[in-house]
């Protein structure tokens, strides 16, 4: 069964198809149109608009913090307080300059 989602699947495998396809071409005009560069480096706020811009043709919760933990493909996404945490854990990371290199390389742009 899929998350609930904007673009009415039921298939797992066919949101999954979607969502990768639809996060690769937004995760690319992050870079293209320089959306990165207006984002104010390891702040919480800057990861919750990334999520947004990535997600919200496809889930309504894109962006927001999750209420509840959910479990897909057997990995565990985690509730708010344990999710705020884990991001601050990862956030420089996340939005580093090589980070930003290395998701280049990763979505083969």
């Amino acid at each position: 069964m899929a998350l609930e989602n904007k673009l009415g699947l039921t298939s797992s495998a066919d949101l999954a198809r979607e969502e990768e396809r639809i996060s690769k071409k937004k995760a690319a005009e992050l870079f293209e149109n320089g959306v990165l560069d207006k984002l104010e480096p390891g702040k919480f706020s800057s990861l919750q608009a990334i999520h947004k811009y990535l997600f919200e043709e496809i889930y309504d919760f894109a962006g927001k913090i999750r209420t509840v933990a959910l479990e897909r493909q057997g990995i565990s996404m985690l509730a708010e307080e344990d999710a705020r945490c884990e991001y601050n854990d990862i956030l420089y990371l996340a939005i580093s300059a090589d980070s930003m290199t290395l998701a280049r390389d990763m979505l083969q742009l």
